[in-house]
């Protein structure tokens, strides 16, 4: 395909060729980071993986543990683009353990863990990052960071 397009039918010889054509900006392409197949510039693909990048440079994933990475944060990713915490749950509710066991020196129950997650929103774009919280607070971002998206449900709740 031609990088230009013909906006008239016919051209009229008394105006330069370049009122003839519209010229077509053709997107820059880069390989997959993940995959290696080659996608435009603007791929979620490099916002996931400027996200991973932002995380190596500030030494892993527990940045976002502290409170200054916390839900409604704005920051900046390597390749220039704003992210934003939109969701995250990084220690525990009184509703994911099990109340009863020895609790020792945690305020845990000994042994217990717990699901915690934060999800990124960079351009119109959603991330989660999934991990493993234990009985001691600390958590092991063990789960990967994937795409996901943003839907709206319906809970019908009797108290």
């Amino acid at each position: 395909m031609n990088i230009y397009e013909m906006i008239k039918d016919t051209p009229d010889p008394n105006k330069p060729v370049k009122e003839w054509i519209i010229y077509r900006e053709e997107k820059m392409m880069r390989n997959c980071p993940t995959c290696n197949s080659v996608l435009p510039e603007d791929h979620s693909a490099f916002d996931l993986e400027a996200i991973q990048n932002y995380v190596k440079s500030n030494y892993g994933w527990h940045v976002f543990e502290n409170h200054t990475h916390k839900e409604g944060t704005t920051f900046t990713l390597p390749n220039g683009k704003s992210a934003t915490i939109v969701k995250s749950k990084t220690s525990y509710d009184k509703g994911d353990i099990d109340v009863e066991g020895y609790y020792g020196e945690s305020a845990l129950p000994q042994g217990s863990t717990f699901e915690a997650f934060i999800v990124f929103k960079v351009g119109d774009s959603y991330f989660r990052k999934t991990g493993t919280g234990d009985s001691y607070g600390d958590v092991t971002w063990d789960g990967d960071l994937t795409p996901v998206r943003a839907r709206e449900k319906t809970v019908l709740v009797f108290e």
